[in-house]
This record gives C-alpha cells, sequence and structure tokens, in this order.
C-alpha cells in the first residue's frame, strides 16, 4: 500500500496504516511521514527523489539519511531521467550511490525506479548496471503489458532484485506474479 499524493495527510498516513496493519507487511507513504506511522507496526518505506530525481546527489543523500533516521526500511529512489538521458551517466551514478551509502548504517534497502515506458534500451541497462554497481537491492519496473514483463527477464542482471508493478490489467498483475514466484 502507498500514500504518495503531494497532498496527503498525516491523519491520512496513519489511516492508511491502520487499515491495512491487519494484512499487509509494509507501506510507503512521504518522507514527511515516515516516522509518524512507525507505530502502525508495519514495515516504512518512502520515496527518495520523489517524483523526478532531479535534486542534487547531496541533497538526495540528506534526503535518504533523514528518511532512514526516521525509521524507513526501504527507500524507493527516483533517478534523474533528464541526466540519463543526457547522457550524464557520472551525475546519475553519484546520485545512486550517495543515496545508498546514506542507507547503508541502518541497513536500509534501496530500490531504484525504472520507468520502462521512458527509457531506451540502452538507457535501461544503463540504469540497471548502475544500480547493481553501487548496491541497490532491487529495481522497481512499472510495466503495462506481458510483453514487457516477459522482456524483463532477458534484461536485468542476476545480482538485483526484480519488482514488477503492474498498471494496467489483471492478466498483467498475474503474469508478473508468476515472474516474481519464479525468482
Amino acid at each position: 500500500m502507498a500514500l504518495l499524493r503531494p497532498d496527503s495527510t498525516r491523519r491520512e498516513a496513519i489511516a492508511l496504516c491502520e487499515k491495512f496493519a491487519p494484512t499487509a507487511d509494509s507501506v510507503c507513504v512521504l518522507p514527511t511521514w515516515v516516522a509518524d506511522v512507525l507505530e502502525s507496526g508495519l514495515e516504512v518505506a518512502t520515496v527518495i527523489g520523489w517524483p523526478h530525481g532531479a535534486a542534487n546527489s547531496q541533497a538526495l543523500g540528506v534526503e535518504a539519511a533523514m528518511a532512514t533516521a526516521d525509521g524507513a526500511t526501504e527507500l524507493i529512489f527516483f533517478p534523474n531521467l533528464s541526466a540519463l538521458k543526457s547522457g550524464a551517466e557520472l551525475l546519475v551514478a553519484d546520485a545512486v550511490q550517495t543515496v545508498v551509502d546514506a542507507a547503508a548504517p541502518t541497513d536500509s534497502e534501496v530500490t531504484l525506479w525504472l520507468p520502462w515506458a521512458q527509457l531506451k534500451p540502452l538507457e535501461r541497462q544503463s540504469l540497471a548496471r548502475l544500480a547493481v554497481e553501487c548496491g541497490a537491492s532491487a529495481l522497481v519496473l512499472p510495466v503495462d503489458d506481458e510483453e514487457s514483463a516477459k522482456a524483463l527477464r532477458e534484461f536485468l542482471p542476476d545480482e538485483i532484485g526484480m519488482i514488477i508493478a503492474c498498471e494496467a490489467s489483471a492478466a498483467s498483475a498475474a503474469y508478473a506474479h508468476r515472474l516474481w514466484s519464479e525468482e
């Protein structure tokens, strides 16, 4: 369960946790509300660089360190697509490494959001490689069809976990679940 609307309130974040605590293992909320939802007993994830990842590495590192200090156990990092598409791979790598390093003292996991549809194949490979090299735990890949989900198998390196976020149909969700279950 996730609550990432920019106008979401503390009350809504707490209510989400109360509603899903009996059946869910984790929740994803804005960094502002991480400390406030810890009492739910759920693992708490939050987003770093949400939604564009266009902040500088130092700011992203501070955001990640603050989120983990507040109790987040997973950071879902949105990398700088503008830099990636501009060929500034070192800038992207620095940001990924900074977030991973900021999460390390608390053993929080860092998951990179890979916007499948917005990236060309070489950009996807580059971002996946950076994730592995920098020590990220997994990639989240939003896909909306079975063909994209199948392509993930051939594309992702073995060293990194895969989380598929289906956006469209129940058929895609079922296929993604089968892929996940085979891991």
